[in-house]
């Protein structure tokens, strides 16, 4: 059986899920809530516009697989 590991805290504004929408693979990890919250949905094809059409949206993506690239490095160092 595999072994639930905490990897991040997500926090209100964050984006969660997003590789599967890059890579178009299957999630990665599980989320789950610690409190109610109210989450937005997006498919790909929508996800892939915004990143196409609004420059804003991709340095922000952009900006959040550089800190959890660099969060995962830091891990294993």
């Amino acid at each position: 059986s595999l072994k639930e590991k905490e990897l991040a805290t997500a926090g209100p504004g964050e984006i969660i899920g997003e590789m599967a929408l890059i890579n178009s693979e299957i999630r990665s990890a599980t989320v789950t809530a610690r409190t109610d919250c109210t989450l937005a949905q997006i498919d790909q094809k929508s996800f892939e516009s915004l990143l196409r059409y609004v420059p804003d949206f991709s340095m922000h993506v952009m900006n959040v697989l550089a800190n959890r690239l660099q969060t995962a490095y830091d891990l294993i160092e």
